[in-house]
């Protein structure tokens, strides 16, 4: 959920042409850089293969590609579904868009044909908006575009796993950079390859991070992913405290009190409802590991609706401690959460090392509960 003072540039439009299959509807949707917070976006169609697309640029910042799924009119129901591969074709070789579609403000508009789908009964998906996982038949539609020379889709098309190569394993990444700077020296102001950087920071080593930050553009330094990325080069590898008031007698204390213990850090506000609905699973943290975990709110309620986050700890009856960004608002963001969206957290270790996690995921909840048994 982005925070009410974040301006909306003008929206891109997208016009898809498909040949060869019919949808009654057919959405983008992907995370955002924080985790967890996944949006859909309908395209218009009159006749279910011409559609057209309104995508904020906010949205269009804060993720790195989109999938896309559809329903056929007949099948309407969440027990079929159909995710759109996007597929190019050079010198013979297919080059696949791994399920997703790069986006570029440059192009505004795609041809696509239909050539064949492949069924997978009983397929795990996850309900946009939350982490409920159901089971529904997936077909995956495969449509060939073309690709794009010069353009995002280049770029994902020959580097699907980038930073990574052939897999994701983050014990050999540290391997890779020289492959990575390569790669970006030929793309500098690739959206797609410092989304990716954004995505993934956490799996560098500082060193690592810091060259292949300095190699992009300097525009692409200055993009929202950039700034997550310079963010966390500044102030994550190592937690940088500050003091901010408590919410009920204005009094300042410290972020992190106690440094003996793992403390996490949550990002909230009394008008973002999915923080409203994260407070049970942040109650059951708190009376797992009270005794090895801190838990600290930053209210980033202004000094207008400070009142309402007032009322709000004392209806929940929130038992852990609440600071109020209020007057400093702009410097927590820039400090601690650079992409602006709530509810949003940073775990910091004794050692003032800081992972952002999203409890509401069952990997990050899980992990929690693993490191703070060790210690």
């Amino acid at each position: 959920m982005e925070i009410s003072n974040v301006l909306i540039a003008q929206d891109y439009h997208l016009q898809l042409h498909i040949e060869g299959i019919r949808f009654d509807t057919l959405c983008l949707f992907n995370e955002s850089i924080s985790r967890g917070n996944m949006f859909k976006i309908y395209g218009e169609s009159a006749d279910g293969s011409n559609w057209k697309f309104s995508i904020p640029d906010s949205a269009f910042q804060s993720v790195v590609n989109f999938y896309m799924d559809a329903r056929l009119k007949e099948e309407k129901l969440d027990s079929i579904i159909h995710r759109l591969i996007f597929l190019s074709y050079q010198n013979g070789d297919t080059l696949n868009y791994a399920i997703t579609l790069p986006l570029d403000h440059k192009i505004n508009e795609i041809y696509a044909k239909y050539r064949d789908t492949q069924v997978i009964e009983n397929a795990p998906m996850i309900h946009a908006g939350d982490n409920e996982i159901y089971y529904a038949t997936l077909h995956y539609d495969k449509c060939e575009i073309p690709l794009f020379k010069n353009s995002e889709f280049e770029v994902q098309a020959y580097h699907p796993l980038f930073p990574y190569q052939k897999v994701f394993n983050r014990d050999t990444l540290a391997n890779h950079i020289g492959q990575c700077l390569k790669i970006i020296e030929k793309y500098p102001d690739s959206h797609y390859l410092i989304g990716r950087i954004a995505q993934y920071r956490a799996d560098f080593a500082k060193e690592g991070l810091q060259k292949v930050f300095d190699a992009f553009s300097e525009n692409n330094r200055q993009s929202d992913f950039g700034k997550i990325i310079d963010v966390y080069l500044k102030h994550y590898f190592v937690f940088s405290n500050m003091k901010l008031p408590k919410y009920d007698n204005d009094n300042l204390e410290l972020i992190i009190q106690d440094s003996t213990k793992m403390n996490l850090i949550v990002f909230s506000a009394s008008w973002c409802m999915p923080c409203i609905e994260e407070i049970p699973i942040l109650k059951e943290i708190y009376n797992d590991l009270n005794d090895r975990l801190n838990i600290t709110y930053i209210s980033m309620d202004n000094t207008k609706t400070a009142v309402y986050w007032k009322n709000l700890m004392r209806e929940k009856a929130i038992p852990w401690r609440s600071l109020m960004a209020k007057n400093n608002i702009t410097t927590v963001q820039e400090k601690y959460n650079p992409s602006k969206s709530i509810p949003y957290i940073l775990l910091v270790y004794p050692n003032k090392r800081v992972e952002i996690v999203d409890v509401r995921n069952k990997e990050d909840k899980d992990k929690l509960y693993s490191v703070c048994k060790e210690f």
